[in-house]
């Protein structure tokens, strides 16, 4: 028959409202205080005997009860016990006198009662049989008991009991609602689960699984799948892997895989053995998470701290390497200019300058990659920007690669620092560039894309990109590379060919610019590398705009060079002198504050470094700014972190240069500062 619907048997100590109690089936007495009768005892005629005669009976019903003590009891028709076996009372509670012609139903769970009406209804069919679970209160409290129940008839074939033998299942029962929470749990876990055989062959998987391997279970068992089985090369490497989970060594780690659709992503994967009493295995357990966002977080937290170390590391060693290079690139540029070189020495010259401006694009390469080299916004034009660059490039790349134009007309100004989108192209096209060794065609393309196309980027769709496209037709990038192009400091090329920051760079910018990068490529067959920068509205005056200014006039005046190194304010001076400055020199903050205490008058201009001992750059030019507002001033910085320029800023002073400096450059500057205090 079918068993009652799955309920958990209340708590033993629950109590439930009693039933009254019937009246019994035998005589009543009129005396309440008369002693109470022997109970009835039927008898029952066997195999169609004559029931008057001695031997048609088979005896009473405690004659009928099993000598194993079985839980028992007989009841008539309508329900009534009639006769308990010991068992019954001991699990009931009280005597066989007291259960006659108690209802059936008065010791069985409310819940239940339909139960016991639907094997009423099979007892009354062939084969006159039926087994019921219900829930009974006992002496101990509720418990499930299974009553197998028969029928018991007179030769007429009439139903005069009915014989119900119980078993305490309730551990059974109990087993068996912890396996259906244990089956759903499983089911319904988020992390796919998979269970194998001893082999390793696939015997269950839980939906998630299926998500997570695009297969079902039938498809699982179809193929004869087996657990982590792709994740080693050979069968004698997955054997081994077997037999480490076997001996007690459960498998944890997490691997890169694809889902379904083809995406790359990172898996936490744990197996471990299932053993039964004994201690022999007898399955596997498999559980896969997925953890791609936790790996991409992961990641960016240690790009982050990479961008932190590095740029305190840059920050720190770029005023003093800067210092160097001004040394090394301002002297050789003197010297580049003498008439009286001969061929030789110009050569040698020239490539001690060049080797120095290299160093000085590593350094702002570095700088810009950690972050350290300000923003400044101003309308870009990338159309006409591309087009300025594709001409110094083609006259710079190998012949054999082909330029192919592809330039969306009418582009609006974009909102960005020149510079930096200047470095983005040249990094892109370099990397295109050594991806064709034998040739091939470099496309450069623009357009413009509405952030609603971007949301797999996680474009903004409320707002209009421009694109730029870098296209080669070189020898692509493998998957496990492109995962990794990004990491400052990793590069495929030869060693001495390639510093491994060009493409971080690039990122750090478009970050900058809160723009976004797509890369596409595939092996033997290109690259495609997409950069999109957001559309800002124009203002009227651009953050970071440069005025134009007119020609400024040649002049001579008198300058006060503040600066520590002493190579770099002698190379100064040597320029500054030789076109016709007169220049004095202090070598750090405090000599100059002193100086000029007693000879400002005699002072047009302060070149002024910024990292100085004693008293640094901010701390005079907040005494100058104070005291000697007739002076002109140059901060000169090999790093100025943009908070010690907005405090500058603050005090009114515009006029910045930064080391390395060309000896026109400085030049230009002083006399930028000294037109302006002497206006034509």
């Amino acid at each position: 028959m079918r068993k009652p619907s799955r309920k958990s048997p209340p708590h033993p100590a629950a109590a439930e409202p009693k039933a009254p109690r019937p009246a019994p089936s035998r005589p009543a007495k009129a005396e309440a205080k008369a002693p109470r009768p022997a109970p009835t005892r039927l008898t029952v005629p066997a195999n169609g005997r004559d029931p008057a005669s001695p031997a048609g009976w088979i005896g009473s019903f405690d004659q009928l009860f099993p000598a194993t003590n079985d839980i028992a009891c007989f009841r008539d028709p309508g329900g009534a016990i009639i006769d308990a076996s010991e068992a019954f009372q001991s699990m009931f509670g009280r005597r066989t006198d007291h259960w006659i012609g108690i209802p059936f139903e008065q010791i069985v769970h409310r819940e239940d009662f339909s139960t016991l009406e639907q094997a009423q209804r099979q007892l009354s069919s062939s084969p006159h049989q039926a087994n019921t679970e219900v829930r009974c209160r006992t002496l101990q409290g509720w418990r499930w008991m299974l009553w197998e129940e028969s029928c018991c008839r007179d030769t007429t074939g009439r139903i005069i009991a009915i014989r119900a033998v119980g078993r305490d299942v309730t551990r059974r029962h109990m087993a068996e609602e912890q396996s259906f929470i244990l089956a759903q749990a499983v089911e319904q876990s988020p992390i796919a689960t998979a269970i194998a055989d001893p082999d390793g062959f696939i015997r269950y998987s839980n939906p998630r699984f299926t998500e997570c391997t695009g297969a079902s279970l039938e498809t699982l068992l179809e193929r004869r799948e087996r657990i982590f089985r792709d994740a080693h090369p050979t069968e004698e490497a997955y054997q081994a892997f077997l037999r480490q989970v076997r001996g007690g060594h459960p498998w944890r780690g997490e691997v890169s895989t694809r889902s379904p659709s083809g995406d790359p992503r990172w898996e936490s994967v744990q197996v471990s053995a299932i053993r039964n009493p004994s201690g022999a295995v007898t399955n596997f357990l498999m559980l896969r998470e997925e953890i791609t966002e936790r790996k991409t977080l992961e990641g960016q937290l240690r790009q982050a701290q990479k961008l932190e170390s590095i740029g305190t590391l840059a920050g720190g060693i770029a005023h003093d390497f800067n210092n160097l290079l001004s040394i090394i690139n301002g002297y050789s540029e003197l010297l580049l200019s003498r008439p009286d070189n001969d061929d030789r020495a110009t050569r040698f010259l020239g490539e001690i300058f060049k080797a120095g401006q290299r160093a000085v694009g590593l350094v702002r390469q570095i700088l810009t990659f950690s972050r350290k080299v300000e923003t400044l916004l101003a309308p870009v034009e990338l159309n006409q920007l591309l087009r300025e660059l594709a001409g110094m490039l083609q006259e710079t790349f190998p012949r054999t690669i082909v330029f192919d134009f592809r330039l969306a007309p009418a582009l609006p100004a974009l909102l960005a620092d020149q510079n930096q989108v200047q470095q983005i192209l040249m990094n892109l096209c370099v990397n295109a560039r050594d991806a064709m060794p034998a040739g091939g065609t470099l496309t450069l393309a623009t357009e413009a894309v509405p952030g609603r196309e971007l949301a797999r980027l996680g474009g903004d769709p409320a707002r209009s990109y421009q694109c730029i496209r870098v296209t080669d037709t070189g020898v692509g990038i493998p998957p496990a590379v492109l995962q990794r192009i990004f990491e400052p400091f990793f590069t495929t090329k030869e060693k001495g060919s390639g510093t491994g920051l060009g493409l971080a760079v690039v990122e750090g910018i478009v970050s900058r610019h809160s723009g976004l990068i797509d890369v596409r490529s595939t092996p033997d067959q290109g690259s495609t590398f997409l950069i999109y920068l957001p559309e800002a509205p124009m203002p009227a005056t651009a953050p970071g705009e440069r005025q134009v200014l007119p020609p400024a006039r040649v002049l001579t005046g008198r300058v006060l060079i503040v600066e520590d190194e002493e190579s770099l304010r002698n190379l100064t001076q040597g320029v500054l002198e030789a076109r016709g400055f007169t220049v004095r020199t202090v070598d750090d903050g405090a000599k100059a504050l002193d100086f000029l205490d007693r000879h400002a008058s005699e002072i047009d201009c302060v070149i002024l470094d910024v990292n100085m001992p004693r008293l640094n750059g901010i701390s005079v030019f907040q005494v100058i700014h104070q005291k000697y507002t007739n002076l002109g001033v140059i901060v000169v910085s090999g790093y100025l972190s943009s908070e010690i320029k907005q405090q500058f800023l603050d005090l009114g002073q515009d006029v910045f240069i930064h080391k390395p400096f060309r000896v026109d450059d400085i030049i230009a500057k002083v006399n930028q500062v000294l037109s302006a205090r002497h206006p034509a």
